[in-house]
């Protein structure tokens, strides 16, 4: 996140790709939730990840996390 392409790209993808697509669930606000993510859970250094985590089995986790956007 420390890469203002790489920032832009996700702001995209997450605001203008993903929230017009968004159901709210009526339990926390999905626009404070992405904002969050992308300002603070993201660029924290502290919440390592592995490119091998993200990428292993991800046809299993469409339907879970992007199902009902991709409906949409």
């Amino acid at each position: 996140m420390k890469d203002p392409a790489l920032k832009k790209l996700v702001k995209n993808i997450g605001y203008i790709e993903g929230m017009p697509v968004v159901t709210d669930p009526k339990i926390f606000n999905p626009e404070d939730y992405i904002k969050e993510v992308i300002e603070v859970k993201l660029p924290n250094p502290y919440i390592p990840d592995t490119p091998q985590r993200i990428v292993s089995d991800t046809s299993q986790k469409i339907g879970i996390r992007f199902g009902e956007t991709i409906k949409s």
